[in-house]
């Protein structure tokens, strides 16, 4: 539930919506599942950098056949929802702050007059996909890491939720 909450957060801070892991109680699509086979892929392609032509080659990524294929498709399916529904994204996610990039990037010109160089959708998509799986991977290792030591140490957890309480205008124990 710490991964579900994870790409919850990645979710609403990238799209302003969560992927509905906490909601559905389960691995949708079995993207946390690839995101792991992803990682241990990751560990030996760091290795041996000639896997990557192995991997990464167009029939693999064309079929979705990688583990990266599910991150990308889960990362796209949210852009693709974003664009369709101009109502969608009424926050400043990032999702928002890179199509405004984008979109200044098409009209910037250089310092001599010139065309600047161009951000593409391609960036955006890298940008994504990227965040997606990095950012879900570190913010549930970071959740686990947190509440393992605030489980270890009472005081400190007895604190924490001294704290959260009083912030939220309650005194429950």
């Amino acid at each position: 539930f710490f991964t579900f909450t994870a790409f919850d957060i990645v979710g609403e801070f990238l799209f302003g919506r969560s992927f509905g892991f906490l909601d559905q109680g389960k691995d949708i699509g079995n993207a946390i599942a690839n995101n792991l086979a992803l990682e241990a892929i990751g560990s030996w392609v760091a290795q041996w950098p000639s896997m990557v032509l192995a991997l990464s080659n167009p029939i693999n990524t064309t079929l979705g056949l990688t583990p990266g294929s599910m991150l990308f498709r889960t990362a796209m399916e949210a852009v693709s929802d974003r664009l369709s529904d101009p109502n969608a994204g009424t926050r400043f996610d990032a999702l928002a702050h890179w199509l405004r990039a984008l979109d200044s990037s098409s009209k910037a010109k250089g310092g001599d007059g010139s065309q600047g160089r161009k951000m593409t959708m391609q960036d955006v998509h890298a940008q994504i996909t990227t965040a997606v799986g990095a950012g879900s991977d570190t913010a549930s290792c970071a959740l686990q890491s947190v509440i393992y030591h605030m489980i270890r140490r009472p005081e400190t957890w007895a604190r924490a939720r001294a704290e959260i309480d009083a912030a939220v205008g309650g005194d429950k124990k």
